[in-house]
Parts: C-alpha cells; sequence; structure tokens
C-alpha cells in the first residue's frame, strides 16, 4: 500500500524521525532476523519500565518490509492486537484469549 509516496519514501521517513528522538539510538536487533533495524534506549537513559524490554536495551525493531514491532504496557498492546492494524507477535503478553 501506498500512501503519498513509494513504501520506501515513507519508511526512510520514519527512521529519519525516530533517529532524532532524544535518548534513542538505532542499533541492529537482538530480537529478530539479522540486518534488521532496532531502536534502542540509549544507556544514560534511566529505564523507567525494565520489564517492557526484551533483550538488552531494545524496545522496538523495523523490518525491511516496513512491519515494526514495538513493546508495550500490556493494557496498551491488548488494544493494538484486538484494532485491525494491530497485531501481536510471539513476545507480546495479551490479557485478553
Amino acid at each position: 500500500m501506498e500512501i503519498g509516496g513509494s513504501a520506501i519514501e515513507l519508511l526512510n521517513l520514519g527512521l529519519s524521525r525516530v533517529s532524532n528522538f532524544a535518548g534513542i539510538v538505532d542499533h541492529l536487533t537482538i530480537v529478530s532476523m539479522p540486518r534488521v533495524l532496532g531502536f534502542w534506549v540509549a544507556e544514560e537513559v534511566q529505564l523507567a519500565r525494565r520489564d517492557l524490554i526484551v533483550r538488552g536495551r531494545e524496545f522496538a525493531h523495523l523490518h525491511p518490509d516496513g512491519v515494526l514491532h514495538a513493546s508495550l504496557p500490556p493494557a496498551l498492546a491488548d488494544d493494538r492486537i484486538w484494532n485491525p492494524l494491530g497485531d501481536g507477535n510471539h513476545f507480546g503478553h495479551s490479557s485478553k484469549a
């Protein structure tokens, strides 16, 4: 699906915006497939919710096809899973059956 340009342009726009957030660093994922871009909380930032981090300091990663996997608090994750645009993965912890 294209929204106002190619999927690659949209992906690059998202990447440039995320990498401008203070305290966030790009890092190859340690959670997903090789060569997938991970987003990490910088070492100098204290983690308020360590339980939401799967491994290292990675809270999200972006696949080459544009699929974003992100750690969310359980209640928010439940909302995303039951929303047509959201989907859980094997790291998710939904409280709904």
